[in-house]
């Protein structure tokens, strides 16, 4: 890259971090509830001629998705349920069905189809990946294999070179929305934040945040505009994570995103043991505090080894 690097601070003072804006975790029992009075909607609004629902893959604040059988089309899907009752939730789930639609990419999930006719929760169908979370795949023995973690930088920089290409921010890139098939490969999911370049407004305002804090870059939990770089600084907090078993910063969350304005994160050999030298300098570029110095994803790929997958 031939840009200078310069720090940037960016004020995070004004960002809102009210509960309004964060809702107050569901507590486990109240979370169960509201999945079975989902499912139980579900089953009551579209019946069960088309989909059989099974057991629930994943959930969080906006939506669930579960396991399901497709009776017409006679094949498994992950099954996604809005689980927002306000009048955004349908617009909110089409354009996560069509922002999946851009890609064509063996680790992006692929979706299938959208149903949303306004008189139940909208939902849509996809490719159901059968694997496990990346960081769950990269410590088989509960030691990483580091073989496995070099493969996986190098499919996460081709998809996410492939996302950025088509206009798009995923903005919640983090170990659980990567899956990895038996077969080892990786696959992207849950578009649920993504963010489109070219919409002009983008779908946030000054000041709004979105993704996970813990794997935000520094722009993004001030409420600046997200970019490609955003992704990067999230794929750098997942290299972190993986080499030292900690995130980068630690304490409260505004002390943390008070931190990750004004410093740079340690390199992960000053934390751990045995990190090799390449990852170490890769890790500071990708969580480099300027969005300008991280690398892109182009760059990524051009820097790692195809045959570190074989």
């Amino acid at each position: 890259m031939n840009h200078v690097c310069a720090s940037r601070i960016y004020d995070v003072g004004r960002v809102d971090w009210s509960l309004s804006r964060h809702p107050e975790p569901y507590t486990a029992e109240a979370n169960w509830l509201a999945i079975s009075e989902l499912r139980e909607s579900f089953t009551e609004h579209v019946g069960q001629s088309r989909f059989r629902l099974g057991r629930v893959l994943g959930e969080g604040s906006m939506a669930v998705v579960f396991e399901a059988v497709d009776l017409e089309m006679q094949r498994r899907v992950a099954l996604k349920i809005s689980r927002l009752g306000s009048p955004a939730a349908g617009p909110q789930t089409a354009c996560e069905f069509k922002t999946l639609g851009l890609f064509q990419h063996r680790s992006i999930v692929r979706s299938h189809a959208l149903f949303d006719d306004r008189t139940h929760p909208a939902f849509f169908t996809m490719q159901l990946i059968e694997g496990v979370s990346l960081d769950v795949w990269l410590r088989p023995r509960l030691m990483l294999d580091v073989r496995r973690l070099r493969c996986a930088l190098l499919q996460l920089a081709d998809a996410l070179r492939e996302v950025h290409a088509c206009s798009v921010v995923h903005r919640d890139l983090k170990p659980t929305n990567i899956l990895v098939t038996n077969q080892g490969r990786l696959v992207l999911i849950d578009f649920g934040l993504a963010a489109d370049m070219t919409a002009r407004p983008l779908s946030c305002e000054p000041g709004d945040i979105h993704g996970t804090p813990a794997y935000m870059a520094p722009e993004q939990a001030a409420g600046q505009e997200p970019s490609p770089a955003s992704d990067m600084y999230a794929l750098g907090v997942i290299l972190f994570e993986a080499l030292t078993s900690n995130l980068p910063f630690s304490g409260n969350l505004p002390n943390q995103l008070w931190a990750r304005q004004r410093e740079q994160p340690a390199r992960p050999s000053t934390v751990a043991c045995g990190v090799p030298a390449d990852l170490d300098v890769l890790c500071g570029e990708l969580m480099a505090r300027d969005p300008r110095c991280r690398p892109t994803a182009e760059d990524l790929g051009a820097r790692l080894n195809q045959s570190q997958c074989a």
